[in-house]
């Protein structure tokens, strides 16, 4: 179940609860982490796909303040030939802080 179906859920039940005058149930940290995991997961799967990372500043002063997520999607090769290409994606800033 993803996340947004856990939403989806919650927003359904909340509407159902206060017809019937009961306290809607909040969404646990704990249900968002594993529904967001198994999107995560879901998706690497469907692409072939792992996410790495790298210090871009090994042995400088900012050393581990520079860390670079990037998500590496394997060629797809049938009968010799290639269907898809090696692909990267630089996360950059887009995921984090900052």
């Amino acid at each position: 179940m993803s996340v947004l179906d856990i939403l989806r859920q919650k927003i359904l039940n909340d509407t159902d609860k206060a017809v019937l005058g009961i306290t809607p149930r909040m969404v646990t940290k704990d249900e968002i982490k594993q529904a967001f995991l198994a999107d995560l997961h879901a998706l690497l799967e469907k692409y072939n796909a792992e996410i790495t990372t790298e210090d871009h500043w090994t042995g400088y002063a900012e050393c581990g303040s520079d860390i670079r997520m990037t998500v590496e999607i394997a060629p797809v090769y049938k009968d010799g030939e290639c269907e898809s290409e090696q692909t990267s994606i630089d996360l950059g800033k887009f995921i984090g802080k900052g």
